[in-house]
């Protein structure tokens, strides 16, 4: 009985050093494996990344017409000068974000795209006005102007505080709501706003007033639709 026992406890002993062999011969091999897996995707996403192909690809897109790329390499931006093509209606916004995933080109910090104009280049800085509602770079300045000047309430505070200052009965002010912002060609953002107030004659009166705004949100312009 004690043989059986000796035996059958050097028989598993032999299978469970067999085991431990074969789990220390296969952790190197996978982590080979492993590691090599990951060279092959760092190898992959550097030619993903390399900002030459990127552009090589957006230029030899026959769908978007493109005439004119421009890489700016003190800002990492990208200006894109290209025809719109109705036929397949593709132009929507931020349209080469989604389509190249330019997110994934960590040189490039954003895109702005023109409708090309023969003659103009964009390495020269001809382009004044971009495709606003394709333009990566206006989506993100919008989101900061709103981020800094809009209330939860639905109120532009610039806007509010303007009327506050200049209408005859400041407690009287009702604002009925705000319009989205347009951008102007001086940088300032246009936004149309409806109110009600009191006139000098106690009168309530509904109005729209129009008020270009800086960055810093100061008010340089505004205009009253009586």
């Amino acid at each position: 009985m004690k043989k059986v026992i000796k035996y059958t406890l050097f028989a598993l002993g032999a299978f469970l050093a067999l085991m431990i062999a074969g789990v220390i011969v296969e952790i190197p091999k996978a982590d080979k494996e492993i590691a090599q897996q990951e060279k092959t995707e760092q190898d992959s996403l550097a030619r993903v990344y390399n900002i030459d192909t990127l552009i090589a690809r957006i230029k030899n897109d026959t769908t978007y017409k493109v005439k004119d790329v421009y890489y700016n390499k003190v800002d990492s931006s990208l200006s894109i000068a290209y025809i719109y093509n109705k036929e397949t209606d593709v132009a929507y916004p931020n349209a080469f974000d989604d389509v190249y995933h330019l997110s994934d080109y960590k040189q490039v910090d954003g895109v702005t795209q023109y409708a090309y104009v023969q003659g103009k280049s964009l390495a020269k800085g001809d382009y004044k006005e971009y495709l606003a509602a394709n333009s990566h770079r206006w989506g993100r300045k919008m989101a900061e102007f709103k981020d800094k000047f809009f209330t939860p309430y639905g109120r532009w505070m610039p806007v509010k505080e303007y009327l506050e200052k200049n209408i005859d009965d400041p407690g009287s002010l009702e604002i009925e709501g705000s319009f989205d912002p347009e951008l102007n060609n001086n940088g300032t953002y246009r936004i149309k706003t409806l109110f009600r107030a009191r006139n000098s004659f106690g009168a309530l009166m509904k109005h729209a007033i129009y008020t270009d705004i800086d960055s810093a949100g100061r008010v340089v312009d505004a205009q009253v639709d009586i």
